[in-house]
């Protein structure tokens, strides 16, 4: 199986047998990919190639790369639903009748927010680049209403450009 160097367009070899995920390019040295789809390659039914795919940490922290609008509505409803769990533990904590707050409260809620916001930007970057953008049209979200509607038409209901584009190759 033979694949093109996205830098140099230099034909690399994989061998048949390697089960080495990734190769160098002999002529620029780029790092490239050897796992590949099956729409771009013959496969016979019934086999599985393997995919491109990414860790968790990767999809939760990184501003690069791209995400399907699958993963981007787990990322954004599972990471709701997490701080959710997290304001709510941290509300039971704190009893109506006691007027001081231990402060352990605050630092709690302080690192769920923070989280919570980092993980949301990302994915919002991701999702963007998934549609050919900069991860910087998140920002028409800062627009009243009319701004949220559109990110969130865009993020959230259309698809992705198909095949690589200038952020990468499509998730999965």
């Amino acid at each position: 199986m033979e694949i093109n160097c996205p830098k140099c367009s230099y034909s690399v070899e994989s061998l048949p047998n390697s089960s080495a995920p990734t190769a160098l390019c002999p002529k620029c040295g780029t790092l490239i990919s050897l796992r590949v789809h099956r729409a771009s390659r013959n496969i016979p039914s019934g086999q599985f190639p393997r995919v491109v795919t990414r860790s968790l940490p990767s999809l939760l922290f990184h501003f690069s790369g791209r995400i399907r609008r699958r993963e981007y509505w787990a990322i954004t409803l599972g990471s709701g639903a997490v701080y959710g769990a997290l304001v709510v533990g941290l509300a039971m904590l704190v009893e109506e009748k006691d007027e001081s707050i231990p402060k352990g409260i605050y630092v709690g809620l302080l690192v769920g927010t923070l989280a919570y916001c980092w993980v949301n930007i990302a994915c919002n970057f991701q999702r963007w680049h998934d549609r050919d953008k900069s991860g910087f049209w998140s920002l028409v979200s800062l627009i009243p209403l009319v701004g949220w509607i559109w990110a969130l038409i865009e993020t959230g209901f259309l698809p992705g450009t198909p095949g690589r584009n200038r952020f990468g190759p499509p998730l999965g």
